[in-house]
């Protein structure tokens, strides 16, 4: 199920019209939220049932009339981080600082960093120039990443399976297309599609029949006119729509895309790959066993071995390094999960393949690796079956 954050909703006007018609996600843009910083906790307070994705606004940021260099970007970077570890509760994601365009790749990677001492989820922005090398370890190393539009499918396609294998949540920038909504490839998407009426002077309208948003353009009236007992139907003001008053006809395609969310959130069966990957933090006790009960570990019993299982987990899937583990260990465990007598080294093909048997559905366990304390900076791994534990 994908979800939809409606953007450009930073000034009151558009974020009140969307909240009218029961919005419960915007996107909004940190370069307007820094002349009013505590904008969103009025907001948030106001609406609670509204979540806040901040878009950092680098690139109005780089159209400020002068050129500027990397120091101007790392003090515009820490700004945003300030004002994100302080509003941080109000947000419910943020998109990091994408301007590689402008200082370099390797000084984005260095800043990416930066953005793991917040608890807010952060999206890591991949452009096609990166390469598909920076695409893996992206996936490979954060819970939550994003490709911006104009991609062809197929190359869609490869990024959001590479993406899958890794149980790594995928952002669409500007994505609300017909394909992609009905491929359900994306964890979020964002659009400001909605608000294109006032420039180009349409209208949009939900099709039930063909399951998509269409838009009726402003050269078929005849068009519009069949539609009028519709749009009046949804209490909208015809005549305010026949002068095409900006107001009115940004809520048609509200409703458009209020319903094609509707569309998406029924379309809902089965539990998102994504949800089977641990994300990045510390792991009290309740969540401990709450992974076990998600992974179906019933035979570990031990609340020790089921930290050690999950944080060794939780490290693989976030390429995290495993201080506390050594090879052994992790390859045991491994092992484990993948059914298998020996598993040599853990390389990325090892953790896809691991990713995909930590779905319930796909195994049945037999033996499980046991990882006691054996010496402070060593430790001891045995095999046990299932009768033994449950024993």
């Amino acid at each position: 199920m994908t979800r939809i954050f409606f953007g450009g909703c930073d000034e009151r006007f558009y974020f009140n019209l969307a909240t009218e018609y029961k919005v419960d996600a915007v996107l909004v843009s940190y370069w307007k939220m820094r002349e009013r910083p505590d904008i969103i906790v009025q907001r948030k307070e106001a609406n609670p049932d509204v979540d806040f994705m901040v878009d950092s606004g680098a690139y109005t940021f780089q159209k400020k009339g002068r050129e500027l260099d990397t120091d101007d970007f790392k003090a515009y970077l820490d700004e945003y981080l300030s004002w994100l570890e302080i509003y941080q509760d109000y947000v419910w994601a943020a998109v990091e600082l994408d301007v590689d365009e402008w200082v370099g790749l390797e000084q984005v990677m260095e800043w990416w960093d930066l953005f793991d001492q917040l608890r807010v989820p952060v999206i890591r922005v991949f452009h096609p120039e990166m390469g598909p090398q920076v695409w893996e370890t992206m996936c490979q190393r954060f819970p939550y990443v994003g490709i911006t539009k104009g991609l062809n499918r197929e190359v869609v396609e490869d990024l959001t399976t590479l993406a899958r294998a890794y149980l790594c949540r995928v952002h669409g920038f500007g994505i609300t297309d017909d394909w992609s909504m009905k491929k359900g490839i994306y964890y979020t998407t964002d659009s400001t599609t909605w608000k294109t009426t006032e420039r180009w002077g349409c209208l949009y309208y939900w099709d039930d029949a063909e399951e998509k948003v269409k838009t009726l353009s402003r050269h078929r009236q005849d068009d519009w006119v069949q539609m009028k007992e519709d749009f009046e139907a949804e209490g909208l003001d015809w005549s305010k729509i026949a002068k095409r008053e900006k107001a009115e006809l940004s809520r048609t395609a509200l409703i458009a895309y209020t319903r094609l969310q509707h569309w998406l959130d029924e379309r809902k069966t089965t539990t998102p790959y994504w949800d089977f990957r641990v994300p990045p933090g510390p792991l009290s006790d309740q969540d401990v066993n709450d992974w076990v009960k998600k992974f179906r570990w019933y035979a570990v019993k031990d609340l020790e071995q089921r930290r050690a299982y999950v944080e060794i987990i939780q490290a693989l899937q976030n390429g995290r390094k495993l201080r506390e583990w050594d090879d052994s260990d992790v390859c045991s465990v491994v092992a484990w999960i993948l059914q298998e007598e020996v598993i040599e080294e853990v390389t990325p093909g090892v953790i896809m393949r691991m990713n995909a048997a930590l779905m319930p559905k796909l195994r049945k366990r037999l033996l499980v690796p046991t990882i006691k304390d054996k010496e402070p900076e060593t430790r001891e791994v045995t095999m046990t079956t299932w009768d033994e534990l449950e024993g």
